[in-house]
């Protein structure tokens, strides 16, 4: 469970390792933030943090998180 004073990941970080392009990592990650799905910490040493554990979020809910709610079509 991602809380204060453990290790923060960047933008730049997450783009680099899965090969994402930064600007769209970049503003993932800030809605992420805005839904309090993740921390933000400011400064040099700054990055994202997860609130919570990562096994209770689903494919689904990211989606829904990114697109909004979907009809099955």
């Amino acid at each position: 469970e991602g809380g204060v004073g453990e290790p923060v990941t960047s933008a730049r970080e997450v783009s680099q390792t899965y090969g994402l392009p930064f600007e769209i990592t970049a503003k993932t990650l800030q809605k992420l933030k805005d839904l309090d799905v993740i921390h933000s910490a400011q400064g040099s040493r700054g990055g994202y943090r997860l609130n919570g554990s990562l096994e209770t979020i689903s494919l689904a809910d990211f989606l829904t998180w990114m697109e909004g709610p979907q009809g099955v079509v």
